[in-house]
């Protein structure tokens, strides 16, 4: 049998698994309802106490999401934290927790034929960073294709013209923003070379985020629209050699950090 039959095989298989609609896959656990709007240490303890095991944790601008593995019941839970309190706790797929899926329900089925589409192993991408998109197996694919080359600050090459790319690859920015935050002081520099901090602009109204580059050295090298909305400047200080990526939606700046060199590159 060829690679490619089988590969055929395998996405067949795993559409053929999906049963009616995501029915308990959706829902809260009956067990964990009780901790929705609960402060996050005291809700952890409890998690630990009834057997969920943290799995990991994944921020965004405004809320954290932690996935938690219950081996007994071989169940993955999603909770939504905002504002130090769990908001949502959410059952998912069991491949959220890098687990095997035997449940047959339609997001175990997407998932690994997205996977088998790519000729991955599994998906890198989540749950949340998909908003929970009732996706086909090719929409997942083009997404998960997008959020690998985001996250790992690839080309954009959105071949097909796929909104879910463009959305995955919006969404991978902004993981490895979260993961490389660590870098703010210091960014892609090596070395002892003269560096202009710039962690203080975020957060700010547009023309202020401005002005204050333009007093500490920088000019503006390019700018854009992001597929989500955003508008993007990539200011250059040639005495320092940085490249400083400035993102911003109306009037107000959400995210101000170091890009590399080429980026401010015309």
């Amino acid at each position: 049998m060829s690679q490619s039959i089988r590969r055929t095989t395998a996405i067949t298989v795993a559409v053929s698994m999906i049963v009616g609609s995501n029915g308990a896959w959706a829902q809260t656990p009956s067990d964990l309802s009780d901790l929705v709007d609960v402060r996050g240490r005291d809700a952890e303890a409890q998690m630990e106490d009834r057997g969920y095991v943290s799995h990991h944790t994944s921020k965004s601008d405004d809320a954290a999401y932690t996935y938690w593995w219950n081996s007994r019941d071989k169940r993955c839970v999603r909770v939504r934290t905002r504002d130090g309190r769990y908001e949502q706790i959410k059952t998912v797929g069991n491949s959220d927790c890098d687990q095997r899926d035997n449940s047959g329900g339609k997001a175990a089925a997407v998932a690994v034929g997205a996977a088998a589409l790519l000729g991955l192993a599994v998906l890198a991408s989540k749950s949340h960073h998909r908003e929970d998109r009732d996706y086909d197996e090719r929409q997942t694919a083009q997404f998960e294709r997008g959020y690998r080359d985001g996250l790992h600050n690839q080309p954009f090459h959105n071949y097909e013209d796929s909104k879910e790319y463009s959305d995955g690859y919006t969404k991978g920015v902004d993981q490895r923003r979260q993961e490389t935050s660590y870098r703010s002081d210091y960014g892609s520099r090596g070395g002892n070379r003269a560096y202009v901090n710039v962690s203080d602009l975020s957060n700010r109204e547009t023309t202020y985020t401005w002005g204050q580059l333009e007093r500490r050295g920088f000019a503006l090298a390019n700018e854009r629209k992001l597929g989500n909305g955003d508008n993007q400047w990539l200011y250059w200080n040639d005495s320092t050699r940085q490249c400083v990526e400035v993102v911003s939606r109306d009037t107000w700046v959400s995210y101000v950090g170091e890009a590399s060199a080429t980026a401010c590159r015309k």
